[in-house]
């Protein structure tokens, strides 16, 4: 994933957790063409995900891209981690 700056950001996949419901909740909802504040009940909110993760923890998975030098656009930089791919099975 590249940003603004030119610079690529490491990218690692990680079995689904909890903490990761609202980046696969967007990634979901970008992927059938809807902006990040329309609502879906089709694109796996939490509740399917809790479902997900508890019949079948392992063959949930997430790519997260993540960036030294910006934070969700904050100029003064940090550390971003950024949910940019699922495969739910």
């Amino acid at each position: 994933m590249s940003s603004d700056d030119g610079s690529i950001g490491h990218l690692s996949i990680h079995n689904t957790q909890f903490k990761h419901a609202d980046g696969v909740y967007d990634t979901i909802r970008l992927g059938y063409g809807l902006t990040l504040d329309e609502h879906s009940d089709d694109c796996s909110p939490k509740h399917v995900l809790t479902k997900q993760l508890a019949r079948f923890p392992e063959g949930q998975f997430v790519a997260v891209c993540e960036q030294d030098g910006l934070n969700n656009g904050d100029p003064r930089g940090g550390h971003s981690k950024q949910v940019v791919g699922v495969a739910i099975t």
